[in-house]
């Protein structure tokens, strides 16, 4: 029985915290193709059709720029 409640009591939780906020927006475009790479400095840029993507050096977690953050235009 109080294995049970632990177990709907996990998956609830965890559900949650997957949602994002009302009012904010999450994208899912994919960064897979790209169509020039260069670096400058210790960032690494790619475009892309859906954007620009840059990487630093040491981190490699991608940041993207789209129109959904704050890019105007994309193409």
């Amino acid at each position: 029985m109080i294995f049970r409640f632990i177990v709907i009591l996990v998956l609830c939780v965890g559900g949650a915290a997957a949602q994002t906020a009302p009012g904010t927006w999450q994208d899912h475009l994919s960064i897979n193709n790209c169509n020039s790479v260069t670096r400058l400095g210790d960032k690494m840029y790619a475009s892309n059709y859906n954007g620009l993507v840059w990487f630093y050096d040491q981190e490699l977690a991608p940041t993207r720029l789209n129109k959904i953050n704050g890019l105007s235009d994309v193409g």
